[in-house]
């Protein structure tokens, strides 16, 4: 995965502070785990920072649990199980409409945290090995294909740094997609680390 962590603890609730103070404790901390600082996050509140988290290629995980506690206000969950509402088709990124509508979305939303997952089946080393038996033009499309959202995903990590927001990426360590240019890339870029575990 590529992140920024530190190892505080989550602040502790206290009953006297009402459910706005609190989720600016949340908010706070969500930002000094991503490796921001506490102190920039008024400016970060009044950059609009409207939701906390959104998710690309993945169904409503951390979306959910946000959504389910009622504390802090959940982005989107951008995938192919969940649906556009522009056109109530599903979040199909084979479509360049739906690549260009969901970062505009994103950055509409301006969520504190993207969470990708992008499939990893192209670049999984025993994909490879089973790859030699199958029929190469099938292969190569799927290569392809594969390479089309994983730069899309790449692109919308782009929009987060450019922004000074964070992003957190979900692919196996020994995925060959960590050789990509384009990972290579948003991996040299400041305040981003990739950590193994």
């Amino acid at each position: 995965a590529m992140s920024t962590t530190t190892n505080d603890a989550m602040p502790p609730a206290d009953d006297s502070m009402d459910v706005e103070d609190r989720e600016d404790d949340i908010m706070l901390f969500l930002i000094e785990q991503l490796g921001g600082h506490g102190r920039s996050f008024a400016r970060d509140r009044t950059r609009a920072v409207k939701r906390v988290v959104s998710e690309i290629y993945s169904p409503p995980r951390v979306t959910g649990i946000m959504r389910s506690s009622g504390v802090l206000q959940p982005g989107v969950a951008l995938d192919l199980t969940t649906i556009d509402p522009h056109d109530g088709q599903p979040w199909d990124f084979d479509r360049p409409d739906k690549r260009v509508r969901a970062r505009a979305l994103l950055r509409d939303q301006n969520p504190i945290l993207v969470v990708g997952s992008p499939a990893c089946k192209a670049f999984c080393p025993w994909q490879a090995f089973n790859s030699q038996l199958r029929d190469p033009t099938i292969v190569r499309r799927e290569y392809i294909r594969a390479m089309v959202h994983l730069r899309f995903t790449m692109q919308v990590y782009q929009d987060q740094i450019d922004a000074g927001l964070y992003f957190l990426h979900e692919h196996p360590a020994g995925a060959t997609s960590w050789q990509d240019e384009s990972v290579k890339k948003i991996l040299a870029q400041r305040g981003v680390e990739r950590i193994i575990g």
